[in-house]
């Protein structure tokens, strides 16, 4: 996924999920403009449900911080 692509995924997820979890999906339907592979992408995250706002709310670095060393680059 380029980093532009991932910016428009992120900013109507973000976007999403400050709706109640029964209105994500007409969301998507509505926000991706017919492009479908975005409403795809956008979906699949949702589909996530809590899981994915978890994701989103711990910084990245402090999960790789708690890797074993076989898990990380280098």
């Amino acid at each position: 996924m380029t980093r532009q692509r991932w910016s428009e995924v992120k900013n109507l997820l973000d976007r999403a999920l400050d709706l109640p979890p029964e209105e994500r999906m007409a969301f998507a339907a509505a926000h991706c403009g017919g492009d479908e592979e975005l409403r795809r992408e956008l979906e699949g995250y949702l589909e996530l449900g809590s899981d994915v706002e978890e994701m989103f709310e711990e910084p990245i670095l402090d999960l790789i911080a708690g890797r074993p060393p076989e898990y990380r680059a280098g």
